[in-house]
């Protein structure tokens, strides 16, 4: 692992801008919260369910005037001042920091075809976990077991919201009522835009879930509301977005983040005349700031303000962090917004495309904060996806903001992994350690590279040796992602982190991994600094219907592959080389119930490792690494 910082640490500089140099604005107004109608997820009648998905196969193209054509333009750019080095010359030095244990692990929500997947995750003290992506919620019992529900958005709001794509989720848990409070976005259209969010009954997230919406275009001006962001504090929940202007191109589309200020006294008594608070328009020096994170953390459950972070998150290079703070509650009447634009001595790097095996790349999106976690010591620590611009792979900046109530300080290191000739981004961040003592952070990510399929990574942070475990490796993907047409697909836009408040250095983590049908599969992992763990039993996997026995493995000439199933099918039988490339379509044709024996003379097969996955007709796939002596 590689991690670039300025030391001594401790010595790290700040400069905050004199309010007189630049202007600070913003707008606020109140809004009435529309109550729907209560869905009871154990009642619910199995109605059809089409589920619908649009998903535009072309990969945007450099020099367009989209946002993601103007961003990729800037990574060809970023490339050209950064080149890929040679990372093998580059050795790790071995960490002292001792790794977490990894508990449980396994494959959540069923995949679909909706890119980027937007892997979010919460847990509660009792071990009831929900897991959704872009767009379906998996609740799991880790207690018992069992999966209690495995539904699309759709079927979850029983259709009350109509047929309009819906997307983006986020969700968290407030340990203090026991609830869930889940938020996602509906439409991309000025006209249907709404931003819905849901609260689940006490201690029982199978039970009723009350469902409420802001509007997504609440000044009726033409706009429409996009990437919502999610935290809470003692009193209130804050959910930000932004608001994107229809068919202009990317410098004139932006019109400006948002924070919605919901107390949460009233939505969980579900009030009839609810108003949240909607401030806006947040201008630095007559620009409008983009992109605001509201920082997460155990700490805020005894608080009654909120910090954001944003930064310049277009920059190819850039230092600045802006600290925005919501000074007090939405009942209070008080509320204000401060802003301080606070210089890191670690600048960060737009981060160029993240490289796939066969040529194929990832879209890693800006540089903007994605993970955020306050400790009470009036610290921060926080995410976003980096350049390393010593090897010019795509990284992790973990950035750290000190003495938040005198005089902030911001530092930052850059995360990396190019001795494994590997690109990694998306991060989360959670407290790994006791609340109110440790500042030790579990820092989560994906990654990707030219020998590695899209998997799940995570390293942990000790705040006292200031430095890093090694990268601990939750799941290698199994194939390259391919959904989108050409060699470009997307990746992210976020993964979730969330710490099990009851257990102290217990987390839990949502990341993603490439499946054999080169689609987005999800992955649910536990880590333990403490060696507790959420009490489950102990888990048995369901027996695949296909199961493969490949022999002799390694071979050498005559190999033989027994497959059974439990009724007859058309067997797609293929094998790749590493790197996910077809290397030969061994069989196709169909096979009958029970064990069937096929064998294959390999003799004029290059040494070397490969991949053999039989895929029934209707996508059933199962995979096996085979060696070439």
């Amino acid at each position: 692992m590689q991690m670039k910082a300025s030391l001594p640490i401790t010595l790290f500089a700040l400069f905050v801008l004199p309010a007189m140099s630049q202007s600070f604005s913003y707008k606020q107004e109140k809004f009435a919260i529309t109550k729907h109608q209560t869905v009871n997820l154990s009642e619910q009648s199995a109605e059809p369910d089409w589920n619908v998905s649009v998903l535009n196969l072309e990969m945007p193209a450099p020099g367009g005037s989209d946002y993601r054509s103007f961003l990729r333009q800037q990574k060809a750019v970023q490339r050209e001042l950064y080149p890929l080095r040679n990372s093998s010359s580059q050795g790790s030095q071995r960490s002292s920091v001792s790794s977490p244990d990894v508990g449980r692990m396994f494959e959540g929500n069923a995949p679909t075809l909706s890119v980027p997947c937007d892997n979010n995750m919460a847990i509660s003290n009792d071990g009831k976990l929900i897991s959704v992506i872009n767009s379906t919620i998996y609740i799991y019992d880790l207690v018992e077991d069992s999966l209690l529900y495995d539904a699309n958005f759709n079927t979850f709001t029983s259709f009350q919201f109509g047929t309009p794509a819906k997307y983006d989720p986020k969700i968290i848990y407030d340990p203090q009522a026991d609830r869930f409070f889940f938020t996602f976005l509906r439409a991309s259209t000025p006209n249907l835009s709404l931003i819905i969010f849901a609260v689940s009954e006490p201690g029982n997230p199978t039970g009723e879930w009350s469902f409420y919406s802001l509007p997504g275009n609440p000044f009726d001006n033409n706009r429409w509301t996009d990437y919502p962001a999610l935290s809470q504090n003692a009193s209130d929940f804050f959910i930000t977005a932004n608001f994107i202007i229809p068919g202009e191109p990317w410098q004139t589309g932006f019109d400006g983040s948002m924070i919605w200020q919901i107390d949460k006294e009233s939505v969980y008594s579900a009030e009839d005349d609810m108003e949240a608070e909607l401030l806006t328009d947040f201008t630095w020096g007559n620009t409008l700031i983009r992109n605001l994170n509201p920082v997460d953390g155990e700490a805020f459950f005894d608080r009654n303000n909120m910090y954001l972070l944003s930064n310049r998150n277009f920059a190819l290079e850039n230092d600045t962090i802006f600290l925005l703070e919501v000074t007090n509650t939405l009942a209070s009447g008080a509320a204000e917004v401060t802003i301080q634009a606070l210089t890191s001595s670690q600048p960060y790097y737009l981060a160029p495309e993240a490289r796939q095996a066969n040529d194929h790349i990832f879209d890693t999106n800006d540089s903007r904060v994605l993970g955020a976690v306050l400790f009470d010591d009036d610290n921060i620590q926080f995410v976003q996806n980096c350049l390393d611009p010593e090897s010019g792979v795509t990284a992790v900046y973990h950035g750290f903001i000190e003495n938040l109530s005198s005089s902030p300080t911001v530092s930052g290191n850059i995360v990396s992994f190019p001795q494994d000739d590997l690109d990694i981004g998306y991060p989360n961040i959670s407290l790994m350690g006791t609340h109110g003592v440790d500042q030790n952070t579990l820092l989560s990510f994906v990654h990707t590279g030219p020998t590695h399929f899209a998997g799940t990574s995570c390293v942990y942070y000790d705040h006292t040796q200031q430095d890093y475990s090694e990268r601990i490796v939750l799941k290698e993907g199994d194939n390259y992602v391919n959904v989108l047409s050409g060699t470009y697909d997307r990746w992210g836009d976020y993964s979730g982190s969330q710490p099990v408040y009851g257990t102290p250095g217990n987390v839990w983590i949502a990341g993603s991994f490439g499946l054999p049908n080169q689609r987005h599969g999800t992955w649910l992992a536990e880590l333990s600094i403490s060696g507790q763990f959420v009490s489950v039993q102990e888990q048995k996997p369901a027996e695949p219907a296909m199961q493969l026995t490949a022999f002799p493995n390694p071979m050498r000439d005559m190999f033989s592959l027994e497959i059974t199933h439990d009724r007859a099918f058309v067997a797609d039988v293929s094998l790749f080389d590493i790197q996910g490339r077809v290397v030969a379509q061994l069989y196709n044709d169909r096979i009958k119930e029970g064990r069937n024996l096929l064998s294959f003379d390999m003799g004029h097969l290059a040494g070397g490792t490969y991949i053999l996955r039989v895929m029934s007709e209707n996508g059933e796939t199962v995979t096996e690494k085979v060696i070439k002596r």
